[in-house]
């Protein structure tokens, strides 16, 4: 693939990650040498869904670090509040890609999602 696709996440925890530099990965590594990974820690075990999605963003960067490109959404902004009537999003965290929607914590039928979405946008673009 040679351009990125790009995955929209819309969640309320959008704005515990916006101001993490250089992804998760980096993140958690200079956090921990400065001894202040416990911290952020707790502060996501407070709730399961932000932990959750910390592990999920943390897996996909891994997983799929040359093509995928993750874009956090906060609900309450203006570009979320579109996202939200658009898509008539009801529950959180929302993936949204290629136009279609996939709502759940299943984390093998959202790398299905994201694959089979890939392939369709790949498809478009050979035609």
């Amino acid at each position: 693939m040679k351009r990125r696709a790009i995955l929209e996440v819309v969640t309320p925890h959008a704005g515990m990650f916006h101001n993490l530099p250089g992804g998760l990965a980096y993140t958690d590594q200079m956090l921990s040498e400065a001894g202040l990974n416990s911290q952020l820690n707790r502060a996501l075990e407070n709730e399961d869904d932000a932990l959750w999605l910390r592990r999920c963003l943390y897996y996909l960067e891994r997983r799929f670090h040359r093509w995928l490109k993750v874009q956090l959404i906060a609900p309450l902004s203006l570009f979320g509040l579109v996202k939200v009537i658009r898509h008539r999003i009801r529950t959180y965290p929302t993936f949204i890609m290629g136009g279609e929607i996939y709502t759940g914590q299943d984390l093998s039928e959202l790398e299905a999602f994201i694959r089979r979405q890939a392939g369709l946008m790949i498809d478009d673009q050979e035609d």
